[in-house]
């Protein structure tokens, strides 16, 4: 069995640690801040706290996929050094990374033709994103084939639930997920829309709540109707929020009570990039369920 080592976009959302740990490559987004180009480098060039709290200030940043030279940069040892390599992209429904991905697989795989580049489109983002590349890697560890493993990708993508809701509407209505109209209204009203990711990687508003306590509610009846288990539910929860612990430690409260055999919930921030649409104030619960359809 040939060798070969995972790759992954920054946006996946958890720990830099956890990618040095498991020699995993990590290809960087950019994102904009104040007219200054920065890396969403799991917080180092900007703290979260920091970036957020600009955001509530008024600050509007923009983000920047990777070029297909960002990805060959990031590949070029590991083909050198004879490993092949399995990439899992940022969803395509919601960013054009994959087609980057894509452009620097062909001009590799010419380069090193003995060797294998397999670029997957991941159908998911942020903890979503994140738990898809633990679950790989832990598959990954048992010993299979890169061929096993992209099969595995592909099988278990589609369980990967998100459900999410923010008490800051403003990033949602300025990237027009929600009207100015709707925007203004929930703002007074205290709307929390409620918000999945659905099959073919794009987000989706599906319900939309008046307070906090209703959209924990919502997320809790999500993730009953949408586990094979229900209440029994035995796994582990992916969870994370920009910058609003208070919030997140909340729904954790709540998950904790509902889901008594529920095995641990690993808790991270939203990055720059995810963060640069969501805004402060998001949480978000990802977790292995029934397939989107």
């Amino acid at each position: 069995m040939g060798k070969y080592v995972l790759s992954t976009c920054s946006t996946v959302d958890i720990d830099k640690k956890y990618m040095e740990d498991n020699n995993i490559i990590v290809v960087n987004f950019q994102f904009i801040l104040d007219g200054k180009s920065y890396k969403d480098d799991f917080g180092e060039s900007i703290p979260f706290a920091k970036f957020y709290e600009l955001m509530r200030k008024g600050a509007t940043p923009t983000s920047s996929q990777p070029s297909p030279d960002a990805y060959v940069e990031k590949w070029e040892a590991a083909l050198s050094e004879g490993n092949d390599i399995l990439h899992i992209s940022l969803s395509s429904g919601i960013s054009g990374a994959f087609n980057s991905a894509c452009i620097a697989r062909d001009i590799m795989m010419e380069k090193y033709p003995d060797r294998k580049v397999i670029v997957l489109d991941s159908l998911s983002a942020s903890g979503g994103y994140g738990c898809l590349l633990k679950f790989t890697n832990e598959k990954k560890q048992e010993g299979v084939s890169i061929e096993e493993l992209e099969k595995y990708v592909i099988e278990t993508r589609p369980k990967i639930r998100h459900v999410f809701y923010s008490s800051d509407l403003t990033s949602f209505v300025r990237g027009g997920r929600i009207s100015q109209f709707a925007g203004a209204v929930g703002g007074i009203l205290n709307i929390f829309p409620v918000m999945e990711c659905v099959a073919d990687g794009k987000l989706k508003v599906f319900e939309k709540v008046r307070g906090e306590s209703k959209a924990i509610k919502t997320v809790i009846n999500y993730v009953k109707e949408n586990t094979i288990e229900g209440f029994d539910f035995n796994k582990r929860f992916f969870l994370t929020h920009s910058d609003c612990m208070d919030l997140a430690q909340n729904l954790i409260n709540e998950l904790s009570k509902m889901f008594p055999k529920l095995k641990a919930v690993e808790v991270s921030s939203i990055g720059t990039t995810i963060g640069c649409h969501t805004g402060p104030g998001t949480v978000a619960l990802f977790f292995l369920g029934k397939d989107r359809k």
